[in-house]
């Protein structure tokens, strides 16, 4: 009867341990959907991954960030997930996010630092998740007079939803300080500009690509009416990038400004069934 009560215990043990493994690789984290390149003066960098889990919500913590050039920052992680997302089932699972902030503050103007995978403990095993292009932050402080194109920003969309991107037009605007010529209005990576339609003082001067060079003077209202795009797979994608306007000073020398913009992938319960879609079939 002894042997029989530790057969069924061991037997117990051994099917709890192989649950557990079971339930460990189904758990499915989206780090091909985070991109980031920045330039800028922030003293924290933040990358959100969010994952799918088919039942219990797992333990999540961090082990390493590596990369290049991180010697001299901290990270931590913070698990971030919410109603509905785990509540709720989309395609099978339920949907959680995490942030892992990296202070900064040690860098020095022109430091380049770029994370290429992190290691994760889920439910005390160790994953490494890969980042499908390394994620980039360069530290510019923009003391350079390069940076100083005269305009004040007054309107400055700083995060969009990257499903729906290309549903509407955002409206940047600037007051124009003095005398300059517009040359570009552009993005730095992983995300494009497909329309962008020039206004001044509220008037449709017409399409970036057909006006520009323009000259601008003191005072002027600059509005830039603009419909972002990215490549399909990046539409479920938590994105970070740079927007850049320039152009030439009365001295004909260049002079721009560079904005950080956020692209967001969970915001909605569309975004969680888009998001699992591709994982049907694999719990």
């Amino acid at each position: 009867m002894k042997k029989a009560i530790k057969l069924i215990l061991c037997i117990s043990i051994i099917l709890l341990i192989l649950a557990g493994c079971t339930s460990n690789k189904n758990i499915h984290f989206f780090s091909d959907n985070v991109f980031y390149t920045h330039e800028g003066s922030d003293d924290i960098i933040t990358i959100i991954v969010s994952y799918a889990y088919p039942s219990k919500k797992p333990d999540v913590g961090l082990v390493e960030v590596k990369g290049t050039s991180l010697d001299n920052i901290t990270f931590v992680l913070e698990d971030i997930s919410e109603e509905p997302f785990t509540k709720d089932k989309y395609n099978g699972y339920h949907v959680g996010s995490f942030v892992i902030d990296g202070d900064l503050s040690n860098l020095n103007t022109g430091d380049r630092i770029e994370i290429g995978s992190i290691i994760i403990k889920v439910d005390g095993e160790d994953r490494e998740l890969t980042f499908k292009d390394n994620l980039i932050f360069t530290k510019n402080d923009f003391e350079d007079r390069v940076y100083r194109l005269p305009v004040q920003p007054i309107q400055i969309p700083s995060a969009m939803v990257t499903s729906r991107i290309e549903e509407r037009p955002v409206l940047y605007r600037f007051e124009v300080l003095e005398q300059f010529e517009l040359t570009a209005f552009e993005t730095s990576d992983h995300i494009e500009i497909s329309q962008a339609v020039i206004l001044v003082n509220d008037n449709v001067v017409g399409p970036a690509k057909e006006v520009l060079p323009l000259k601008l003077m003191a005072n002027d209202m600059l509005g830039i009416d603009v419909v972002f795009t990215t490549d399909k797979e990046k539409k479920q994608s938590n994105i970070v990038t740079d927007v850049e306007i320039s152009g030439l000073n009365i001295d004909n020398e260049l002079r721009k400004r560079i904005f950080k913009t956020s692209f967001i992938a969970l915001t909605s319960p569309q975004d969680a069934e888009n998001l699992t879609a591709t994982l049907e079939g694999q719990n």
